[in-house]
């Protein structure tokens, strides 16, 4: 069953500058939670891991790490959408099509997701003041090198869209 804010399975992922997020707004109202979260919330003083909000459909990961030489699999979800912001240093983000999910390995209902290996077909650079969503069914990986190993704190907002 879908959500009522999310009537279109086929919506593309988006990569764009924080200060354009409230025009998304019209096709995933969850949003206004990640403006208020980033708006009221110290996410650099924040402690690692997932913080719940005001809003039962959004949650948010954030994560301390060092982008990687390595291209491990990429995953996709099936119910949330991630919406990642790099929170200082920089990482390559890789997508591929949505029709390379059918090579998808088991899926794991608890961490809503599955993982692969395919070729992706298109890189964006992430870094402070910009942002990709990344809808159910989209092939995405993050956290890798760009010039060199970065050190890097992220968040990943998690949006529910579908319950199954």
């Amino acid at each position: 069953m879908l959500l009522d804010e999310y009537k279109d399975k086929d919506k593309p992922m988006i990569f764009d500058s924080l200060d354009k997020l409230p025009f998304y707004l019209q096709h995933l109202p969850s949003l206004q939670t990640v403006m208020d979260v980033l708006g009221k919330v110290d996410l650099l003083e924040s402690s690692p891991g997932f913080h719940n909000t005001d809003n039962p459909l959004v949650r948010y990961n954030i994560i301390d790490y060092t982008s990687v030489d390595v291209r491990n699999p990429l995953e996709i979800h099936r119910r949330e959408a991630d919406v990642q912001i790099v929170l200082i240093g920089e990482e390559l983000a890789i997508t591929a099509p949505r029709s390379e999910s059918v090579n998808a390995g088991p899926y794991d209902e608890q961490k809503d997701a599955a993982f692969f290996d395919c070729e992706a077909t298109m890189q964006m650079t992430l870094r402070p003041g910009l942002f990709a969503l990344f809808f159910p069914g989209e092939p995405h990986r993050g956290n890798i090198v760009l010039k060199q190993p970065t050190v890097c704190r992220k968040v990943v907002f998690k949006l529910t869209i579908t319950s199954d």
